[in-house]
């Protein structure tokens, strides 16, 4: 697995690998200075799993990046597993999830799994919401004890 602490000097590193076959890629502390930079890293990684997204200052900027409906392309077209650790502090557009979710689905990418550790109440609706898109939805509101897991039990090689 891959783990970076997101600076904009990471993503553009990021560009001068080869990042096609990367299954797992967690992402730190990131506060990138404009929306793109999300969308350009990711946009290469065909072959991308599990996404984890921790104490992120534009968590939006993510999801937008993996909104089809957005950029026209399917970004990480065999991501299965997204886990989202949000501190108190970093709110976010909650319907900017669900609508990539949702449009993820309707491309047929849907996402098996979605992991929330959050310190700011998650509207339950969201949840549903978010349910209705993926197999199996997971909220936790204890971030400091989560375990974003490495498991990547969907059969494939």
């Amino acid at each position: 697995m891959y783990q970076f602490n997101a600076t904009p000097i990471v993503f553009e590193s990021l560009a001068l690998f080869d990042t096609s076959k990367t299954r797992q890629l967690e992402l730190i502390n990131s506060s990138l200075l404009h929306d793109d930079l999300p969308y350009q890293a990711l946009l290469p990684m065909k072959s991308l799993r599990t996404l984890t997204i921790s104490r992120c200052h534009n968590l939006s900027s993510f999801l937008r990046a993996l909104d089809p409906e957005r950029s026209n392309v399917l970004i990480c077209p065999k991501l299965k597993k997204l886990v989202l650790c949000i501190g108190g502090e970093m709110g976010f557009d909650v319907q900017i999830m669900v609508n990539m979710v949702a449009a993820r689905a309707s491309r047929g990418a849907e996402l098996k799994s979605i992991r929330i550790a959050s310190q700011m109440e998650f509207p339950l609706r969201v949840v549903l919401e978010l349910g209705k898109h993926a197999l199996r939805v997971d909220y936790d509101s204890e971030v400091d004890s989560f375990d974003n897991g490495d498991d990547d039990s969907d059969g494939e090689d």
